[in-house]
């Protein structure tokens, strides 16, 4: 390949048959300068370490459809509860996990996850120069970082992005039939309507530098008409990336380096970076149907019946608003003592989405409940209801192999640092399985009414 094209992946062919004899080889002068360019730009690529000498010669690699994750140690257990979860929705399309190096998940963990079905493990690091990305610079909550990267380091090239504690209530796959992906190959899910107003905009209006936003910006989003400190989430990003591939090379730079300290220093993480690199390269990009909402339980009070509220998983539907998927995975809090332990399973009955960005509040989670969704239910906006018999079934099926993994994690448990490698899991069979626990039922506190808690608006990042 070295011999037939230069560094950035033209054909010599194609650079020398406009020379006539004796003619100073400027274009492939100009293709070297090019090079020098992208080195500078994009050192995560065009390095010794990494495998691709330039980013054409890595976006000639992309071909076919496939779903892309990432997980460290911490997280493998939700990886495996979500990958079985959509295989048993009938989701056949490969699956690519990627990680960065044996620090980041064990050999253990990586055959686990290896035994599963359509399951490729990938280390980024043998990809993509991740070192060179931040040049020297502290690697500040590296595992959000890492999303970028794993997209763009990917064989597929139409992919489906997942956290790897997400819930799907139908196959994912039918997310690349929606019209609003195939407009623009983008398609992007919002975050909760939080705290009007906000650093965000004003963020952004610096990075564009004068230069316009798109007129869906301030048509179709939430922080051009400041309604919202929180846009975007990228739990669950559909993305085509020979179409939008300087988006994504954006997104993977403001993910790097500076750019992603000063970038955290007014976000929360990497769930930005995506639409507002479309913004800033100017190319199209698609909202989908509602914000954030919430799918778990229904709390109702005798003296509150003016009140809908439900409590649960940071929730999103499909284009018709039935349920599609969830951010969270099975617990109530995972970041809570007892989530730690894998223990507290939600209990989910009901949904309720956000289709206005108005008169929308929420409470604030915390160790023992999660986010609640509430308002007047005489007030338009809000559309909510119970979970079907097959959904529910869906989520008892998942509940049911989330115990098993975590049974098969207590007697096979070793801990190196503070996450578990959780060895030897045995596979699941999915079957219907009865709503038949009655302890995950979650009692409302008596304040379950209580107004959400005063936002800080000089410290926009606060963690939601």
């Amino acid at each position: 390949m070295e011999e037939r094209y230069t560094i950035t992946g033209v054909e010599k062919e194609s650079c020398l048959r406009f020379l006539t004899p004796g003619e100073t080889p400027t274009l492939l002068e100009v293709d070297t300068a090019i090079a020098e360019i992208e080195t500078d730009m994009y050192p995560f690529i065009n390095s010794p370490r990494g495998r691709f000498p330039s980013a054409r010669s890595l976006l000639r690699t992309y071909a076919g459809r496939g779903i892309v994750m990432t997980t460290g140690d911490a997280h493998a257990r939700f990886a495996i509860n979500t990958i079985r979860m959509i295989h048993s929705l009938g989701c056949s399309l490969p699956i690519q996990i990627f990680y960065a190096d044996d620090r980041d998940l064990t050999v253990e963990n990586q055959r686990t996850l290896s035994a599963l079905p359509y399951v490729e493990l990938v280390d980024v690091s043998k990809l993509l120069d991740i070192a060179a990305a931040f040049r020297g610079e502290p690697l500040v909550h590296l595992g959000w970082a890492m999303k970028p990267f794993a997209m763009l380091a990917s064989r597929f090239n139409e992919i489906i992005l997942l956290d790897a504690d997400i819930l799907f209530l139908q196959n994912p796959e039918v997310m690349f039939r929606y019209q609003l992906y195939r407009d623009t190959g983008s398609l992007l899910f919002m975050d909760r309507t939080l705290w009007a107003g906000g650093r965000l905009n004003e963020y952004l209006e610096e990075l564009m530098e004068g230069e316009p936003l798109s007129e869906y910006y301030y048509t179709h989003g939430r922080a051009g008409r400041t309604l919202s400190a929180h846009e975007g989430e990228s739990g669950v990003i559909v993305f085509d990336k020979q179409r939008n591939f300087h988006v994504l090379l954006l997104a993977c730079k403001m993910n790097s380096g500076p750019y992603q300290q000063d970038m955290y220093s007014v976000l929360h993480g990497d769930k930005e970076s995506y639409w507002m690199a479309h913004e800033m390269v100017g190319l199209p990009y698609s909202w989908a149907p509602g914000a954030g909402g919430a799918l778990g339980f229904l709390e109702d009070h005798p003296q509150h019946h003016s009140i809908v509220k439900v409590c649960g998983q940071l929730y999103h539907p499909d284009p018709d608003f039935r349920p599609l998927w969830a951010n969270g995975g099975m617990l109530t809090n995972k970041r809570s003592p007892k989530g730690e332990k894998g223990e507290g399973i939600l209990n989910f009955t009901h949904w309720a989405t956000d289709k206005t960005f108005v008169d929308v509040d929420w409470d604030m989670e915390d160790d023992d409940r999660p986010f609640c969704l509430y308002r007047l239910r005489n007030r338009e906006g809000l559309d909510w209801d119970a979970l079907t018999t097959k959904e529910l079934g869906i989520i008892d099926t998942a509940a049911e192999d989330w115990k098993m993994i975590m049974l098969d994690a207590s007697t096979n448990f070793t801990v190196k640092g503070d996450k578990p490698k959780l060895q030897g899991l045995r596979p699941q069979a999915w079957g219907k399985n009865p709503r038949s626990d009655k302890s995950s039922k979650v009692k409302a506190p008596d304040d379950a009414f209580r107004i959400p808690r005063a936002f800080d608006r000089n410290s926009p990042t606060q963690e939601v």
